[in-house]
């Protein structure tokens, strides 16, 4: 028996034996086996019984399967009671083998320009064998293997006569000539196989005239004739231009503009045309760097310009000091400190950017589009009711100007100081704060600062008169420079209408969906609230935000964050106003104690302006332009003496932080590892009274935190995905360089077994759940949780029952739960008597209203079901420790208790009460105060093996959840025993009573 060509590791058709008995007597059978060399290359199978009747056949069913390139032979033996036996079959077979086949042999690509691909060469590679070709990799090596580079469409195996393309181009990175090879490795003979590749390089060149630029002395503000520079292709090959920008000190002085196209041909010329406006007196210097593929890249023309200006203060009256430096011009009044009539000079054209009539706001808008609101001023929660005075310091190259509100002993508890810094040439203003708590003074705390900007409307009127609003909104779910602009509206006084359901807050200004289009797709609810709780950000994102106009912008910037409250997650607004301290949104307040002398600074600030160029053509420029002022800002405080002299430290005073810290849970994704430094024994989201500074860890647990001001700190960490925090007191950081090392972070896992669950993801956010994100998986900015909450959980009735396994938290676990739910309580959403049809009118589902009259309750009031989760456990967890953990750690809290049940086992629930609550649900967003507690049961309340567990949430409040997580194990999560003192401990004692054991320290 033959067997034709057979690929190695595959099976051939079988062939068949026939095996009669040619006998009058029963043939017994005692054997059919495989014998021979290569019987293990063989295989057969058969129906042929222990005894085989007279005249009777069976079959016997040969395969082949070769497992090597060699021919094969065997016998299959038939052993049975009659002569002759046993018989035999011979049996043999050969293999089919690839073969590669590559044409051609070689390639040759022209002279290329050094930065430019060249455009494909083929090679076809050909399974010229009878046998699938295996490909085990396709590269390229030798000496300039990094000039080449190849693609194909070559599968891993090459099916016999197939053939595939390898395309190869040629990009030289330097002159003369390169070589390389394609190198193929497969399981055909010769392998591997190859195909020479050669190429050389041909290189442009890059002439500049005049090699350098000088802009004679103007005013500061305006913008000097242009000056030309012609760029040339002196090479052999095109020059390719990957970039014309503005470097250097003063580069955004200077404006450039080209006709110069991607790439030049040889002996082609374009022209690069600069300007200069200068923003402050003296001398400006920068570059033309032009980035190409000639060589000396990049080439650069020195840019050089001097200005003057005039910086000048003028006592008007008791009330009006005019106050100007070139670019600014305004009038502040010191008895309140406030500035009016501020007129900015941009491109050579004023603008007042702020209502010139005289007298005080008269209500709060965060867009400035409220009637009468048009100072700059400042205002905090704490209160000073003595003498006002103003005083000014100025030097030449700045004024500091100032009021101080004094306090009055027995009466109020601080005094309040309030600065405006104008830099000589700056478009824009320097502001801090000062609270003076002394000796006399009693204990006193306050919980909110802001500096308010109400610009004229026609100071940022687009074209159509509208204005347009940017809070550039970054954050971890939002990465990079993200605009938050709302849509051009046309200002009329309806927005301010008193009719019931039109006022949204006394504080606030939204928009119906008439203007932005149905948001929500709910029935019942077509509106979005859009107002200044729309507009927030994580402080460790937020570098500047503000407002564009047709022609001009204005921008508050953060220089620096260390004069702020709660760390590095603490929100802010980002409307019109820059906001530095309040208890929103998570944060506690700044507070004295009965005799304390302390000074609080708060600051510096600032507030810039900026307008549409020839180098600033977007919105996203300006933006960039405006935080690019940050470093600038930092050095000039450096010089600031008044400044100083209030606190302020200088940046050769400060310190640097360099740590290291093991962990088994670093992220690859920097941003995730973040490092803190805050308040000494204090949880770092209720630092509020000394400095704060951030950094973030590499994979390797290594951080430097610089410019840090001297002083006893508390390091704290997390990291995003990981549960648990760590944090170590009483670290003292010098004037120099401070080095800690031996700190370790043990991700907060309670059992070394794998959890037997998770929902949610450790981030200290709700983003993750149903409508805590947009379709682009942003943080929602909007007031789902408050206008929509009903239609938040339509889809089950109220009752949320989430099955560990198969349920989605996209789809099945709502970002927030309520309990008692009462729409009339915020914003005043819900209204009875509300008979407007613009969106703002209540509709209650019809499972609403129902559930309400079995429970006897009102509409407004009821709450639906509480939350469950359901699961199945193993034999093999059950088996896991004697206690069940289940972690739950909350984005959020806003008041009330949460009580936890497994099973319904015990008598009572386990009922926990946050350490302090935050308001997100009511300020649009899905992350605030962070608490974190962990539920200790014992095992014996699960139920068997395989059998449904439940889970009961039940709140009386409104809670976000950031992640939850049960685990199985034989260690309590007593906080005195993992040393982990963080986290709230809730177990049940040996009476089947609760007790919770509040963290010693978070």
């Amino acid at each position: 028996m033959t067997f034709s060509a057979q690929p190695v590791g595959t099976t051939s058709a079988a062939q068949t034996v026939t095996l009669t008995n040619s006998g009058s007597a029963p043939l017994n059978l005692t054997s059919i086996a495989l014998s021979g060399s290569n019987a293990a290359e063989f295989s057969q199978t058969n129906n042929c019984a222990a005894s085989l009747a007279a005249a009777a056949t069976c079959t016997i069913n040969v395969g082949f399967s070769p497992t090597a390139s060699a021919a094969a032979t065997a016998s299959v033996s038939i052993a049975y009671n009659a002569i002759g036996s046993p018989q035999t079959v011979t049996l043999s077979g050969t293999v089919a083998l690839p073969a590669t086949t590559l044409s051609p042999t070689t390639l040759t690509f022209t002279p290329q320009a050094v930065g430019t691909t060249s455009a494909a060469q083929t090679i076809t590679l050909t399974n010229s064998g009878a046998a699938p070709l295996t490909l085990t990799s396709i590269g390229i090596t030798g000496t300039n293997s990094a000039e080449f580079s190849e693609t194909s469409t070559c599968a891993n195996t090459l099916a016999a006569s197939a053939s595939c393309s390898i395309n190869v181009t040629f990009a030289p990175t330097a002159s003369g000539s390169a070589v390389a090879s394609i190198s193929i490795a497969d399981n055909a003979s010769g392998s591997p196989q190859s195909v020479s590749l050669s190429g050389s390089a041909a290189m442009s060149g890059a002439s500049l005239s005049p090699v350098t630029l000088a802009f004679a002395s103007q005013p500061v503000g305006v913008t000097s004739a242009a000056q030309a520079v012609t760029l040339t292709d002196s090479g052999a090959a095109p020059l390719t231009l990957t970039g014309i920008t503005l470097t250097g000190t003063n580069a955004s002085e200077f404006t450039q503009t080209n006709n110069c196209p991607a790439t030049l041909a040889v002996s082609a010329s374009c022209t690069i045309t600069v300007a200069f406006t200068a923003i402050a007196a003296g001398s400006a210097s920068a570059s033309i760097s032009i980035t190409d593929n000639a060589s000396g890249s990049p080439q650069n023309v020195p840019l050089n310009g001097t200005a003057t200006t005039l910086l000048s203060l003028t006592k008007v009256s008791s009330t009006e000091w005019d106050i100007a430096n070139g670019p600014l011009a305004f009038q502040f009044n010191p008895t309140n400190f406030s500035i009016a009539n501020l007129k900015v000079t941009l491109n050579g054209v004023t603008t007042n950017f702020l209502d010139a009539t005289a007298g005080s706001p008269v209500g709060y808008s965060p867009f400035g589009h409220t009637i009468g609101l048009y100072n700059l001023y400042s205002e905090t929660g704490a209160t000073a009711t003595g003498a006002t005075t103003a005083n000014y310091v100025q030097t030449a190259n700045y004024i500091d100007v100032w009021t101080l509100k004094s306090n009055i002993v027995g009466t109020d508890p601080l005094a309040v100081e309030n600065h405006w810094i104008i830099r000589l040439g700056d478009p824009g203003l320097h502001f801090y704060q000062v609270l003076r708590h002394t000796a006399a003074d009693g204990v006193t705390s306050f919980g909110a600062a802001t500096t308010n900007f109400f610009p004229s409307l026609n100071s940022i009127a687009q074209a159509d008169g509208s204005t347009l609003y940017y809070a550039y909104n970054i954050g971890p779910n939002n990465p990079g420079v993200t605009n938050e602009g709302f849509p051009p509206y046309a200002f009329t006084q309806s927005i301010l209408a008193t009719g019931p359901g039109r006022q949204v807050q006394a504080e606030t200004v939204d928009y119906t969906a008439t203007i932005l289009g149905t948001h929500l797709t709910s029935p019942g609810l077509d509106r979005e609230f859009i107002t200044k709780y729309n507009y927030s950000t994580y402080e460790q994102y937020h570098v500047a935000h503000g407002a564009v106009g047709a022609q001009n912008a204005f921008w508050w910037v953060v220089p620096s964050h260390e004069t702020m409250i709660g760390g590095p997650t603490k929100q802010y607004l980002t409307t019109v106003q820059l906001e530095y301290e309040s208890a929103h949104l998570g944060g506690t307040n700044v507070s004295w104690t009965a005799g304390e002398v302390n000074n609080r600074l708060f600051g510096p600030y600032y507030l810039h302006f900026n307008a549409f160029n020839a180098v600033n053509t977007t919105n996203d420029s300006l933006y960039a332009e405006a935080a690019s002022t940050q470093p600038g800002c930092l050095s000039f405080y450096d010089t600031e003496s008044t400044l100083i002299n209030n606190g302020y430290t200088p940046s050769s005073g400060r310190g640097t932080l360099q740590a290291t810290i093991a962990s088994t849970g670093w992220s690859s994704s920097p941003t995730n590892n973040v490092v803190m430094l805050t308040d000494n024994n204090t949880y770092f989201q209720e630092s509020s009274n000394g400095y704060q500074y951030w950094g973030y860890a590499d994979a390797n647990g290594n951080v430097t935190i610089p410019n840090v001001v001297p002083g006893t700190y508390r390091l704290s960490s997390y990291i995003l995905g990981q549960w648990g925090l760590y944090h170590q007191d009483n670290v003292v950081i010098g004037s120099g360089t401070t080095t800690l090392t031996g700190l370790t972070f043990q991700p907060r896992n309670f059992s070394t077994y794998p959890p037997i669950w998770q929902i949610g993801i450790p981030d200290r956010s709700a983003h993750e759940f149903m409508n805590g994100h947009d379709a682009n998986g942003r943080d929602v900015r909007d007031y789902l949780a408050i206008g929509n909450y009903w239609q938040l959980l339509a889809p089950n009735s109220g009752k949320v029952v989430y099955t560990v396994g198969t349920s989605d938290i996209n789809t099945s676990w709502p970002f927030i739960q309520y309990k008692n739910f009462n729409p009339n309580l915020y914003a005043g959403i819900y209204n009875s008597s509300d008979t407007t049809d613009d969106g703002y009118k209540y509709i209650t589902p019809a499972y609403v209203t129902a559930a309400a009259a079995a429970a006897g309750t009102t509409t407004a009031l009821y709450g639906g079901a509480n939350w469950e989760i359901h699961f199945t456990t193993t034999a093999a967890q059950l088996a896991q420790g004697s206690y069940v953990l289940i972690s739950i750690n909350m984005a959020a809290t806003d008041y009330g208790s949460l009580q936890v049940r497994l099973n319904g086992k015990h008598k009572n629930y386990l009922l926990w009460y946050p350490l302090l609550n935050s308001d997100p649900d009511v300020r649009s967003g899905v992350a605030g105060y962070n608490n974190y507690v962990v539920f200790q049961f014992n095992t014996t309340d699960l139920n068997a093996a395989g059998a449904d567990n439940v889970v009961t949430l039940y709140n009386t409040g409104a809670y976000m959840y950031d992640a939850l997580k049960m685990e199985i194990g034989p260690n309590s999560a007593n906080p005195a025993t993992t040393g982990w003192p963080e986290y709230d401990w809730m177990y049940y004692n040996a009476s089947d009573n609760y007790t919770q054991q509040s963290a010693s320290a978070p």
